[in-house]
């Protein structure tokens, strides 16, 4: 998970290695991959919540094509085509 650049809050190359945004001088290992895992989790959450839009979405779109395509009465409209 560390080498992956949307969870370890990016990278830098540096001369004698390579520092992490997750990695705080400080930190130990535990604290580094508890993060890691706090990230991966969120990185979840909001990619179930696209997926859950995503579908909400074309659902909608569907219904309101078969609605224009039935032609149906909706607010405002009669549902008759005026010449």
């Amino acid at each position: 998970m560390l080498e992956n650049s949307l969870l370890n809050q990016g990278s830098i190359k540096l001369p004698d290695g390579t520092a992490y945004g997750v990695i705080k001088p400080d930190d130990s290992s535990a604290d580094a991959a508890d993060r890691l895992k706090g990230n991966c989790q969120r990185a979840q959450a909001d990619e179930i919540l696209q997926f859950l839009c995503f579908g909400m979405a074309s659902a909608l779109v569907l219904l309101g094509f078969f609605q224009m395509r039935r032609g149906g009465v909706g607010k405002g409209r009669t549902g008759a085509y005026v010449a």
